[in-house]
């Protein structure tokens, strides 16, 4: 993409960049349905979801997970 063309995007409203985003992540999906996964990961996918079902694993909510990970960064100091 030449820098012509991204200043052309960037030249775009609010909805059409929207439009745009939405169009080019549609295709990642389709892209990404077409290929395989490694039987390693269908594994890894199938046990965890066995867990999940037999009630030895819960799922946590993204409020959660973002507490924790906050809670393990280094900020520095002032």
């Amino acid at each position: 993409m030449t820098r012509t063309e991204v200043k052309k995007i960037l030249k775009l409203n609010r909805n059409d960049k929207i439009k745009l985003v939405q169009t080019i992540w549609n295709s990642i999906e389709e892209e990404q349905e077409s290929l395989p996964l490694a039987k390693e990961h269908i594994t890894q996918l199938d046990n965890r979801l066995k867990k999940l079902t037999q009630g030895k694993s819960t799922l946590k909510n993204w409020s959660e997970i973002k507490r924790k990970f906050n809670n393990h960064l280094i900020r520095p100091t002032t």
